[in-house]
């Protein structure tokens, strides 16, 4: 998950059973399907590659971001689709090299995991 408000997310994630990771985990541990890679969009940046291999594998979820986030991140030139306004929406980076809308399991307002 590339989010603007990582450690918000990583801990919100955390508090509902997924094994939260960072960045440098994914180069020396087996991820599971409970397991969570979370990081800002610096870091993601700055291991630009990694983004666009975990495709294939896992959900790429783009938190928070603006349009430019996700085309800086993605490398993609295409409008995502809108998201509404205060809802646990994010864009889904797919294998396919789309964009699509995906839930979170987190309510922003609430403060608390769904």
């Amino acid at each position: 998950m590339a989010s603007t408000r990582a450690d918000y997310l990583a801990a919100e994630l955390a508090r509902t059973g997924w094994r939260v990771e960072g960045i440098a985990a994914v180069s020396t541990t087996e991820t599971s399907s409970s397991s969570a890679i979370v990081a800002d969009l610096d870091e993601w940046q700055s291991h630009w590659g990694l983004l666009s291999s975990l495709r294939s594998t896992m959900h790429v979820v783009l938190d928070g971001c603006s349009l430019s986030d996700v085309r800086m991140v993605t490398r993609l030139r295409t409008v995502p689709p809108p998201l509404p306004v205060g809802s646990t929406m994010a864009w889904e980076y797919r294998a396919d090299n789309t964009i699509g809308r995906i839930r979170l399991p987190i309510d922003p307002g609430a403060g608390r995991a769904v």
